[in-house]
């Protein structure tokens, strides 16, 4: 963790430091991890032909955009993120604005297609629902969603003040049944999930997370309770008990050897606006970016 994400422990939520550290935003991350340059090309392939614009709400530092600018330039793109550092540090042409995904800075309608890749499930309550219908206000055509597939969560424990949490932030686990119900004026035009190998015996998993202890923290977490990050190296390692450890080493032993299946590891969603829309709804206030100009 970098000095200055300390210096802004003090003064901003640790939600909110997490997104801000250097190591998420790099680009080797995404474009240089195989499993996540596949992602990124099948969430391409979910592209309906026609599209001419793109806002990639959450962009992080622009993977996603990089990919789409390499292979359909004549796209208009434009990607918006709450980091700073991700802002900064983003690798694609197009621009990208730092912004809340709850307030686009856009008109209604002003993109043919809105994505929003990996994002949603890190959205807190009020926040998760104002941004679905944000979305849902600034894409005429059609909405890209993407999540990790009915995500098995495990909570960690900060060594500090015993809290146990989600490392990653992700506050909900969704599926294709959730997936049907974010929006009112789009209907689920197309879903797919994106697959991994992973071990045939998924009890295995279970098993350890019954004998095990619970988790340390990585050293990215940031504890929502008390700021506390293992990357300060302010407190010894926990070192892990006899038979905590034990099971530890048999399931990765087991991980390697166990025959694997391919498994959902992500789910893809792409929305189209309905012709019948409320024109209530349609109706929405509205909001400009300078990027864009000129009125709704």
């Amino acid at each position: 963790m970098t000095e200055q994400v300390h210096n802004h422990i003090a003064h901003h939520s640790p939600e909110r430091v997490y997104y801000e550290q250097e190591q998420f935003w790099r680009a080797e991350r995404y474009l240089a991890c195989d499993l996540e340059s596949r992602r990124l090309d099948a969430v391409l392939r979910c592209v309906p032909s026609g599209i001419e614009s793109v806002l990639d709400v959450g962009t992080g530092n622009g993977s996603f955009l990089t990919v789409v600018e390499q292979q359909r330039r004549e796209m208009r793109l434009v990607g918006l993120d709450r980091s700073q550092t991700a802002v900064r540090m983003r690798v694609c042409q197009a621009p990208a604005l730092v912004g809340a995904s709850e307030r686009l800075p856009f008109r209604s309608k002003s993109f043919d297609l809105v994505c929003a890749l990996e994002v949603i499930e890190h959205l807190p309550h009020g926040v998760y629902e104002n941004s679905l219908a944000e979305i849902e206000r600034v894409a005429s055509r059609y909405i890209l969603i993407s999540v990790p597939y009915a995500e098995r969560r495990t909570r960690v424990e900060c060594p500090y003040c015993g809290c146990r949490f989600f490392s990653t932030y992700h506050l909900r686990s969704l599926d294709e049944r959730v997936l049907k119900t974010l929006f009112r004026t789009f209907q689920l035009a197309d879903i797919r999930t994106i697959n991994t190998r992973v071990p045939r015996w998924h009890g295995l998993v279970r098993v350890q997370e019954m004998l095990s202890r619970t988790p340390a923290m990585p050293d990215t977490a940031i504890c929502p309770q008390c700021s506390f990050s293992p990357a300060d190296k302010s407190l010894p390692p926990r070192r892990a008990g006899a038979i905590s450890a034990a099971v530890g080493r048999g399931a990765r032993l087991a991980r390697r050897v166990w025959p694997r299946v391919s498994a959902p590891r992500w789910v893809m969603g792409l929305y189209q606006r309905m012709m019948d829309a409320p024109a209530e709804y349609e109706k929405a206030e509205t909001r400009v970016s300078p990027l864009l100009g000129g009125p709704a």
